[in-house]
């Protein structure tokens, strides 16, 4: 007898069968039968007639770990029908962490200007120790986790910008053997953020060849995504080959206007080391823009030494004209956003703790508005936060997001997580999937229905092992979403992130229902995986 039974629906398996339309019988969490299926007498009925039912989204590229069971950011994935994420991304994990350098790791994370619950990171936690204090709350998605680079360098020795010497290399090596030997599938990177910019090659690879002991992977934000970007996926490339691992490029971009079309180049070298038989997964999110701190926008030497040393040399106005003379005029490559948004007119300012009427105003506007030199007003919002600010970096264009969204190995992540209602956020926090189907399915009809969902289920389900996750089959966890195509659209906006998605109906997670008429249930069934 089930539990829960879905009636007429259209059904997208999740690995690219043609859809068909069935019952789909769920039981104790699992999908029972399939078919022409007959309700018992106490049985809950869905009608999906005209619906259609695809196995759960899994959102391949997230943050909520920060924030874990929070309702803010559970709210954003489920009502975009997202069951499952990966987190622990960019280098960032909230283990190993250590009394030692919390400090430090600390700093970072609050730079993200996130609620994130501190405490935690007094502790002494290995991954096996985070997980069961994890566990003692609950949650109403599904969780995966990395162990991130930065996170795990961090405690071995802080934000040290040199390369470790042998005894902490060793110390590195025997914190990531135990993370893996606990259960975590693969090393992050986040080469473009302190410490992990610290970084050499020959230090990822080495650690590399631990993960690969355990058949595991690397996930990486490339080193530099606008005029390195060929160089920077050919080094993550090397990396992982050099270790013997499967490649994961994060949220795959083209960065920069005097950039744009080099996917071409970036995929033609993807594809000739996937064809001499290296592993390559790719992410990407579906926006002309991207979200992270806005100390990225300051040259990598001068965050050698951390966020708050950086921000107290900004107070000094010699070193605001150096480092105002290397944005403009940069003495070697680096990733440089004022570059790749034009200037200040491109970057978006959507939270300033203490500046609150700086927020939804690009830096030029509120320049203007001020009265204040534009680079003068930049300096000013990050000593004045205490480098806690963040922004949207107007620097992608279609042809590029298009070319990684129909490339073959390519999945769908959100990068995004929302988490104060009093700050602002990225759109991809709660549009990204639907936003995939409503412009590039329906819209301009760039891939199959099928082929979209492929993507958000069975794909990064195969890449992840997740054995019982992304498929509509007899047996698989029963993570669920039913749609209305018809209505399906994407609402969040850049000044109004929050906005749900339309035509989302139901959302089940572990065969009990999550999400329906836009509002979360009581029911928290997410699961640790």
């Amino acid at each position: 007898m089930c539990d829960l039974l879905l009636k007429n629906a259209k059904i997208l398996t999740g690995n690219l069968e043609p859809v068909y339309s069935g019952d789909i019988g769920i039981k104790n969490g699992n999908i029972d039968k399939l078919g022409k299926v007959t309700p018992g007498e106490n049985t809950r009925i869905i009608n999906c007639e005209n619906k259609y039912v695809s196995p759960g989204f899994i959102d391949s590229h997230a943050h909520e770990d920060l924030v874990y069971g929070d309702k803010l950011p559970e709210l954003g994935k489920i009502s975009q029908g997202i069951t499952t994420v990966f987190t622990g991304m960019c280098g960032l994990s909230l283990y190993p962490t250590n009394k030692k350098t919390s400090q430090e790791l600390r700093s970072r994370i609050l730079s993200f200007g996130k609620d994130v619950p501190m405490e935690n990171l007094n502790r002494n936690y290995s991954y096996k120790s985070y997980i069961e204090q994890l566990g003692k709350g609950k949650s109403r998605i599904n969780y995966k986790m990395l162990i991130g680079h930065g996170t795990l360098r961090t405690a071995v020795m802080g934000e040290s910008n040199r390369a470790p010497s042998s005894v902490e290399m060793e110390a590195m090596k025997k914190l990531l053997r135990e993370a893996m030997e606990e259960g975590v599938p693969g090393l992050s990177a986040g080469l473009v953020y302190p410490p992990g910019s610290f970084s050499t090659e020959a230090e990822i690879t080495e650690l590399l060849k631990v993960v690969a002991e355990y058949n595991g992977f690397y996930s990486v934000h490339l080193r530099n995504e606008s005029d390195g970007v060929v160089e920077a996926v050919e080094e993550a490339i090397r990396s992982a080959g050099n270790a013997e691992v499967p490649l994961w490029i994060s949220h795959h971009k083209i960065a920069g206007m005097q950039n744009w079309k080099k996917s071409d180049e970036t995929l033609k070298i993807i594809k000739e080391n996937i064809e001499k038989g290296m592993k390559i997964t790719l992410d990407i999110y579906p926006y002309e823009a991207a979200s992270t701190l806005l100390t990225v926008v300051l040259p990598p030497e001068f965050l050698n030494e951390g966020t708050p040393a950086a921000v107290a040399k900004l107070k000094d106005k010699n070193q605001r004209a150096i480092v105002k003379e290397e944005i403009i005029n940069p003495s070697y490559v680096w990733d440089n956003f004022y570059k790749n948004c034009g200037g200040f007119s491109g970057i978006f300012i959507i939270d300033s703790p203490y500046n609150e009427e700086a927020k939804n105003m690009t830096i030029a506007d509120y320049a203007e508005k001020t009265g204040k030199d534009e680079f003068e007003t930049f300096f000013d919002l990050l000593v004045e936060n205490e480098g806690n600010v963040m922004a949207v970096y107007f620097m992608m264009n279609e042809y590029d997001i298009k070319k990684v969204l129909t490339f073959p190995e390519t999945v769908i992540g959100s990068d995004g997580a929302s988490f104060n209602p009093a700050s602002s956020a990225h759109p991809r926090g709660y549009g990204t999937f639907p936003k995939v189907i409503r412009k590039y399915v329906l819209d301009e009809q760039l891939f199959s229905l099928n082929e979209a969902v492929y993507k958000m289920t069975g794909l990064p389900a195969k890449k992840l092992n997740l054995d019982k996750k992304g498929l509509i089959k007899t047996g698989c966890d029963a993570d669920l979403v039913v749609f209305d195509l018809a209505e399906l659209k994407d609402n969040a906006t850049y000044e109004n992130p929050y906005e749900l998605s339309d035509g989302i109906e139901y959302v089940i997670v572990d065969g009990k229902i999550a999400y329906r008429n836009k509002e979360l249930t009581d029911v928290f069934a997410g699961k640790l995986i």
